[in-house]
């Protein structure tokens, strides 16, 4: 109920710099708070402090925040992104399926999550975050930190390995002629999902 809420206000936040022909926010997204290594927790002693969100609490977020920010709705969001970071990458794969469009980025050296004890990695190779995505028989495209399109990557024909093994092979071709530099993210939007 208090996430719904809180989406609704930016909604109505995002309404308004659309009504005055703003950019506003160019994706949403649902961070989990990670606990281990955080300070916050560590001082926490017998203060009600919880040690993060659950899977299903995450999964939750992603999901109403998909439905609150509807990109068709006034006030609507395009891009609500996951933290494969934070979440992993299985547990990214179902933030896509329940609504979120952005898998966020390769990274170089991620540090922030990392200290506050996030232990699904600093670095992830465009190859890995393209199969993440192919698995779930999305499609897949390269884009630039606000949001520019720079490649489409073909889905594989099938899910077999050969396939997808020759899916990346075109894929990493076309990433090396003089983009490596824009390697910050993948967006995962489909066209058939929001036109």
């Amino acid at each position: 109920h208090h996430l719904a809420k809180h989406l609704v206000l930016l909604r109505d936040i995002q309404k308004k710099a659309q009504e005055s022909q703003q950019i506003g926010f160019t994706e949403f997204v649902p961070l989990g708070f990670v606990a281990a290594e955080a300070p916050m927790w560590k001082k926490a002693g017998s203060l009600p402090v919880r040690s993060g969100p659950t899977g299903a609490e995450v999964l939750r977020a992603h999901a109403v925040a998909r439905l609150v920010l509807n990109p068709k709705l006034p006030g609507g969001i395009r891009n609500v992104q996951v933290s494969w970071v934070k979440e992993g990458f299985k547990t990214a794969q179902l933030m896509l399926l329940a609504g979120a469009n952005d898998l966020g980025g390769t990274l170089m050296n991620e540090s922030i999550s990392t200290a506050a004890g996030a232990q699904h990695g600093q670095l992830a190779k465009p190859a890995d975050l393209r199969r993440l995505v192919w698995d779930l028989e999305r499609p897949v495209a390269q884009r630039t930190t606000s949001y520019g399109i720079l490649h489409r990557f073909d889905s594989p024909v099938s899910a077999s390995w050969d396939a997808i093994l020759e899916a990346e092979k075109k894929a990493s071709a076309m990433t090396s002629i003089g983009t490596t530099e824009a390697l910050d993210s993948l967006d995962t939007v489909s066209p058939r999902q929001f036109g």
